[in-house]
C-alpha cells in the first residue's frame, strides 16, 4: 500500500539562496570553530572521534558510485530523522528502482545504526559543509533530486545545488509544515527526469 503523507510543500525554484540573517563570514567562523572543537573533543570522546574519522578520505569512499547512474540524495541529521524519512525512502526505492539512493548522515549515531540499511544503495557521512567540500561532493554524486529530512541547513551544499543549470529552492518559509514528498518525487520522475530539484522533508507522518 502506498505511503501517504498529510500535506505537500513544493518550494518554487525561482527562490534564490540568501544569507542575510547570518553573514557568511560568521557562518564560516562557526564551521571552523565547530570542526576545531569536535576534533579536540574527539581526543576524549568516542562519538566525536567517529565524527572525525568517518569523514576522512570521503572522496575515496565516493569512488564506489558507479558511472551513468541516476541518483537521489537523501540527507538525515541523525537516527531520529532517518526513522521519519524511512517510509519515504523505501517507497521511492520500491516505485523507482532505477534511481540509486545515496543516504548521508551528519551524526555517528545515525550512521552507525543505519550503515547496513538495505533501502539505500550508498550510505556515507556528509562531509562538513564548506565551499570546497560541497563543490566536490555535488560534482561526484550528481544527484537528480536532493531531499533533506527536517531542519538541517548547510549553506554551501544548497549553494552548489542552486548553481546547477536548473535552480533549486533554498529559502524555507515554514519548516514545520507537513509534507507529501512521495507525490513530489512521483511528479519529479514523471515530468522532470534529469533536472535538479531540492525539497525539504519535514515532519513526516503516515
Amino acid at each position: 500500500m502506498p505511503v501517504r503523507f498529510k500535506k505537500a510543500i513544493h518550494l518554487p525554484s525561482s527562490i534564490s539562496i540568501t544569507f542575510a540573517s547570518m553573514p557568511l563570514l560568521l557562518y564560516n567562523l562557526f564551521l571552523l570553530l565547530y570542526v576545531t572543537a569536535i576534533k579536540a573533543y574527539g581526543l576524549f570522546n568516542t562519538k566525536a572521534r567517529k565524527w572525525v574519522t568517518g569523514r576522512q578520505n570521503w572522496q575515496r569512499q565516493l569512488q564506489a558510485l558507479k558511472p551513468n547512474e541516476k541518483r537521489i540524495w537523501i540527507h538525515c541529521s541523525s537516527l531520529g530523522e532517518f526513522e521519519q524519512g524511512r517510509p519515504l525512502i523505501e517507497q521511492i526505492k520500491k516505485q523507482y528502482p532505477r534511481y540509486k539512493i545515496v543516504l548521508t548522515f551528519f551524526s555517528p549515531s545515525g550512521y552507525d545504526a543505519c550503515k547496513g540499511y538495505k533501502g539505500a544503495d550508498y550510505i556515507y557521512y556528509l562531509p562538513m559543509d564548506g565551499s570546497s567540500n560541497a563543490k566536490k561532493f555535488i560534482a561526484i554524486v550528481q544527484p537528480s533530486l536532493a531531499l533533506f529530512v527536517k531542519y538541517e541547513f548547510w549553506y554551501y551544499y544548497l549553494d552548489q545545488l542552486k548553481k546547477k543549470k536548473h535552480p533549486c529552492p533554498s529559502r524555507i518559509s515554514s519548516l514545520s509544515q507537513r509534507t507529501i514528498l512521495l507525490q513530489v518525487v512521483r511528479r519529479f520522475v514523471q515530468a522532470h527526469a534529469g533536472l535538479l530539484h531540492l525539497y525539504f522533508c519535514t515532519g513526516l507522518e503516515i
